[in-house]
Parts: structure tokens; sequence; C-alpha cells
């Protein structure tokens, strides 16, 4: 459990912090509204004037209190709150431990994807109003990316959430053992082809392999969180491509929403699908070239034990820097994660990828999101908060922060100019920069009118438990890759016995966006 880290945010200038320019920049807005203030109250307005008043201080009296699942991000949120209670005179308290059991004095939670359908489920969540979603708006709705519009923040036909950070992985690789003479024409004799950065799941395989050496592992061990299980539905996504329109007549264009993990014409699982046997494989065949320390794959590519690694933003932006310049090392390079060489088509035949790369985002899986308590009394200034806190510039400014790790939500995010200028915030030279927002490019992949997407339902912990129980045996060698695929179907199948029928169906056109 977390250290209580609740704070009761008073309506004062901001104190200088490890953000000082940003402390500065609210202090400024302070100073300016304080003298835009002073020349009204000249001009004949008091300040018990009730226009002004509101105008000044819109939530006077207020509270908010906000719990915030990840603790980093709980420093972010809590900075802001300070800012933005100072400007409205609300109070605020944000408090990154463990939920309380009892949480009727809960306002706003921004808890993952994971968990929000449970919650949408109670009835617990109130829907996003329109004065965040509307056209013209100052939240410009529009400029987030489509499935964080619509599939990733709906349950059923309403938004009941709004994206906070996105999620975002790159693959790091050890540019130094790369330009080795030696390795580059050992791999060139065993793979015919030069030794360059991974651009597929099968290359990555390839790369581990020729750098192994028996008690020298090549590639980290598993994370120990679900940042392994997102890996795994990258890879299962990007082997298992299904058209736009498949499904229903009812589901329609919203069949990725649903057929991921779900089949859009039963709404029942699809883990039979061959493309979740060949995620596992890939897991089970890359299990000898694998870590069994406890290291972390941070620890295992800063230290060269693991050549290649894909690593969370956060994770990245803690690799070794120079003392001197402050930027990650030359021996590090960066790359987008990969996509994989072969597809499944509909029929379950494999297809070679025409550009010898299929790459599908999976979008959602490790993001935040925040959501407003039906229960709660002060809706109204709960919603301006997190539409300063997730707005145009608000998101902008969060992605900054390197120690959060926030991943891409909005356009604007990884556009060749404003996403650059992001990105150089993680303090970087200009080659690895320019590495970092590519791969961001590459990760978000627009192009893709069909991102494969989380399941969506209250039972999804559950089922994820289920995947990923299977995905570690699949990546010690305790099984292959169909064997982890049946199995993880026969324990989902048992979920679902232990499930009411209707209901279950229920939370999955829910999830789909129906009803």
């Amino acid at each position: 459990m977390q250290p209580n880290l609740s704070h009761s945010l008073e309506p004062t200038v901001p104190s200088p912090s490890h953000r000082a320019g940003k402390s500065r920049q609210m202090t400024t807005f302070a100073l300016i509204l304080s003298s835009i203030t002073g020349l009204l109250v000249g001009c004949g307005a008091t300040p018990s004037n009730p226009t002004m008043a509101a105008v000044q201080k819109p939530h006077a009296g207020k509270f908010l209190k906000i719990f915030v699942a990840d603790p980093v991000l709980g420093g972010e949120v809590r900075d802001r709150a300070k800012a933005w209670a100072n400007r409205t005179n609300a109070k605020v308290t944000v408090v990154t431990d463990s939920p309380p059991q009892d949480a009727k004095d809960v306002d706003i939670a921004i808890v993952s994807q994971e968990n929000l359908a449970g919650l949408a489920a109670r009835g617990e969540l109130a829907s996003v109003p329109e004065t965040l979603t509307g056209n013209g708006k100052a939240f410009r709705w529009d400029t987030l990316f489509v499935p964080f519009q619509t599939s990733l923040v709906q349950w059923g036909s309403q938004a009941v959430a709004i994206p906070i950070v996105g999620d975002g992985l790159v693959c790091v690789y050890r540019a130094d053992r790369f330009r080795d003479p030696t390795a580059m024409k050992a791999f060139r004799t065993q793979f015919q082809k030069d030794l360059v950065p991974p651009s597929t799941w099968e290359d990555m395989a390839e790369i581990a392999a020729a750098f192994h050496l028996p008690g020298k592992p090549s590639l980290p061990p598993l994370p120990a969180d679900r940042a392994a299980l997102t890996q795994f539905h990258h890879i299962a996504a990007c082997y298992d491509r299904v058209p736009i329109g498949t499904g229903t007549k009812e589901v329609g264009g919203a069949a990725r929403a649903l057929s991921f993990h779900i089949d859009a014409e039963k709404f029942q699982p699809r883990l039979n699908a061959p493309a979740f046997a060949a995620a596992y494989s890939w897991f089970h065949q890359t299990a000898p070239f694998r870590s069994a320390e406890t290291e972390t794959p941070l620890a295992a590519i800063s230290t060269g034990s693991a050549v290649v690694a894909v690593l969370t933003l956060r994770e990245l932006s803690q690799l070794p820097r120079d003392p001197k310049s402050g930027a990650i090392s030359d021996n590090f390079g960066i790359a987008p994660v990969p996509g994989t060489r072969t597809y499944f088509n509909v029929e379950g035949k494999a297809i070679q990828a025409v550009t010898g790369r299929n790459s599908i985002p999976f979008l959602g899986g490790t993001g935040a999101f925040a959501v407003v308590y039906q229960r709660s009394t002060n809706a109204d200034a709960a919603w301006d908060f997190l539409s300063d806190l997730a707005g145009p510039e608000g998101s902008a400014s969060t992605l900054s922060e390197s120690q959060i790790g926030a991943g891409p939500i909005r356009e604007s995010h990884i556009a060749p100019q404003t996403g650059l200028a992001i990105w150089q915030r993680y303090g970087f030279d200009e080659r690895h920069t320019k590495e970092l927002s590519s791969a961001m490019q590459a990760y978000i992949n627009t192009a893709v009118a069909n991102p494969a997407l989380p399941l969506g339902t209250p039972d999804a912990p559950q089922v994820y438990a289920i995947l990923d129980t299977q995905l570690r045996r699949a990546a010690s060698g305790q099984a292959t890759g169909p064997e982890a695929a049946a199995a993880a179907v026969a324990a989902w199948a048992a979920h679902d016995r232990t499930q009411d029928a209707n209901q279950l169906r229920t939370w999955r056109r829910k999830a789909a966006g129906l009803d």
C-alpha cells in the first residue's frame, strides 16, 4: 500500500517545486489576473459585486476530492489542482493511496481503462457534459484520437470518462552492441541480412537468438506488472486484422471496439483466433533468450544484460544519462514498437505483409482516464478542473513531464512540430528526440482506422489475469503457444459459466457502444 499522500490544497499562490518553470507561469498568470481586477475595481467595480465575484472565483467555497491510482501522476494532478484552486477559490484534496472503502466523498477518480467499466456498470458515473464534448468548446474533443473520443471512454452510447494520458511503448536497443563488427558479421552469416533495429517481432526474436550465449541472456525478463500483457496484446493485434464492418449490421463500423477479444457476431470470446496463439508462440519461442533474474527490463537494457527491450515511456526517461550533457548515452537507440511480418485474414490464413511490416496499434491498455461520480455535489467544478487538466494545453504539459511517462492522446501530440516540442522535454539530444518523436507517430499509426482496444467489460480484470497467467507459462517455456491459447480459452469459458449469461451479453454490448 502506498503511504497516504493526501493534501488539502488551499487557494494560495503555488510554491516553488521541481516544476519551477510551470509554477512561475501560474504565478505570473495570477499576478496578471490580480492587476486586471485592480483596474476593474478602479473603474467602479467592487469586490462585493456579485457579477465580478463570479468571474473571478467561479467555484468559491466548493471542495473537490480526487483519487489518483498512480502516485506519480498524482503528483502532477496535485500541482495542477493547486494552481486551479488558486484561480477559482475552490479547495482540493488529492489522494494517491488505496481508495477508501467508503468513497462517498470522492468527486473525481483517475483510473485505468481496465477498471472503468466496473464503475460504469454500477451506475456510479456521470456522463461527460456537452461543455467538453461539444463542437467549438475549449476542450477540443474533436482533436482527441478517435478511440479516445469514442470506444475507450464510452459505456453504451454515453461518454463517461475523459482521457488524461495515453499509453506509449518504445523499443530500446543497445546501439553499441549493434555497431560491433563481430556481431554484425555473425548476424549477416546467420540470417543473410544486416543487423539493424527490429521492425518486427520476428526481427526481435532473430536478434535475441544471434546475441544469446549460454548463461548470457539477450532479452530482459517479463515485466512484473501488466506491461507484459500490453506487449502480448500488441503482438496479437498485429497478427489479427479485422476489416471495418466485420460483425452484425448493428455493430457495423464499431466492430473493432468489440471484435479483438470478443466475436462481433456472437458476442463470445474469440481467443481461439490464430492471432492469440501466434502471440503466445512468440513468447514461447523467445523463452530461451530471456533473463531468469528478477531485474527489470529497464535494468537489463541499462546494464547490457539485454540487447533489446520494450520499455514504457516512464522507463525510457530513466535510462542512464551522461553526467555532463544530461542526455542518454549514445550506447542506446530508440525505435518504434515492432509490427509483424504476417497477419491472419478472416479465414485464419496467414498473409505476408506487403511492406514486410504489419502494424496495428493496441490503444488504451495502460492509459489513465478521469471520471466524475454521479453523487458529486460539485460536478460542475469537477468537470471544469478536468477540462483544465486534460485540455489541449494541459495534456501537452502532462506529456512534457517525462517522469510521468504519459503517452499521446491528441493529434497535436504527434504532429511534426508541436509533437517534437513536447518530446524535447525528455532532455535527450537531437537524434534521440527525433527517434522518440518518430516512435510515437508509429505507435499511434493514425492511418489504421480500426486499432485494437482493451476488453472494456467489468470482468476485464479477471479475464486479463487469465491471459497473463498463460503468457507467463509460455514465456517461461512451460507451454507452447497453442497450449497456452487453449488453456486461456478453457479458463475464460469456465469464468463465463460463473456469470449470468444475460448480464455478460449486456456488458459486451455496452462495451461495443450499443444500448
